[in-house]
């Protein structure tokens, strides 16, 4: 009997989770799309016309995937939390890395395809009785249109969703506010080690807003803007500026810095889970 990884253990644990947790999430998903509902509806309501931008979809889709997966991630182990919740939770016949298991995929994989249906569904709700009401005919927002920025979306979420995992390990009570709050300091502690470091690279009086985004230099009289978005890129070397050299590869290599990061954080939540005893 393999005592680290079951499938069969696996399926019973994760169907037995997301029973114990139906009623409560199918309550926190009614009001979340009555929110969207809300939004959408003020957003017609706003244009004479009844428009509904598909950046306002897309902006509203955002916001609430990135609240929702914080708050329901960070609850995610919230019964360890608690001594008396605890003891049922760690005596289940299962593995610690099944539980680990059964949390990440139902946080980070389960939540955003649910979530993504019923918010898109919602959408097409509400822009159906906007065309019905007003006879404006509005295109729906899709995650992979020109204009959307799917990788960024991941991204984002995978951070965010580490962040709130490893926290809600972490922290015994207040999970979502102590994650937050330690978060908080980190990125203040990073902003204000940003430009000297930057500086220092650089050998220059670098300008920057913020970590990994343009760097403008100053070389005697003139302004150069280093960045490694490829638009911006473009835009650069078509003003044919010497002597600068931009890499194009650099925002791969930060996109490949969050995912690893993310990946310590998972692996620092796995190893706090097994320190977990009754």
């Amino acid at each position: 009997m393999n005592n680290f990884f079951s499938i069969q253990r696996f399926s019973m644990l994760l169907n037995k989770y997301h029973k114990d947790q139906l009623k409560t999430n199918l309550l926190s998903m009614a009001v979340v799309l009555a929110l969207v509902c809300v939004l959408l509806g003020l957003s017609a309501y706003s244009h004479r016309q009844g428009i509904i931008d598909t950046k306002i979809q897309e902006a509203v889709f955002s916001f609430f995937l990135f609240m929702g997966v914080l708050i329901y991630t960070s609850r995610i182990f919230a019964e360890l939390g608690n001594k008396k919740k605890a003891v049922p939770v760690l005596l289940l016949p299962a593995s610690h890395f099944e539980k680990f298991l059964v949390a990440w995929v139902s946080s980070y994989l389960i939540f955003p395809l649910v979530f993504t249906a019923c918010y898109l569904t919602v959408d097409l709700l509400v822009l159906n009785i906007v065309k019905s009401l007003s006879g404006r005919d509005n295109h729906l927002f899709t995650l992979f249109g020109e204009d959307t920025k799917l990788l960024t979306l991941v991204i984002s979420y995978t951070m965010l969703h580490a962040l709130a995992f490893l926290g809600a390990i972490f922290f015994n009570k207040m999970h979502l506010v102590k994650t937050g709050l330690v978060t908080f300091i980190f990125c203040l502690f990073l902003f204000l080690i940003n430009k000297p470091i930057v500086s220092l690279i650089f050998k220059n009086e670098a300008s920057v807003s913020v970590p990994f985004a343009v760097v403008s230099i100053r070389n005697g009289g003139s302004i150069i803007a280093v960045t490694g978005n490829d638009k911006q890129i473009d835009e650069l070397n078509s003003k044919n500026m010497k002597g600068v050299f931009f890499n194009v590869h650099s925002i791969q290599i930060v996109r490949s810095m969050i995912f690893t990061a993310a990946f310590l954080l998972w692996a620092t939540a796995y190893f706090k889970l097994k320190e977990k005893q009754v």
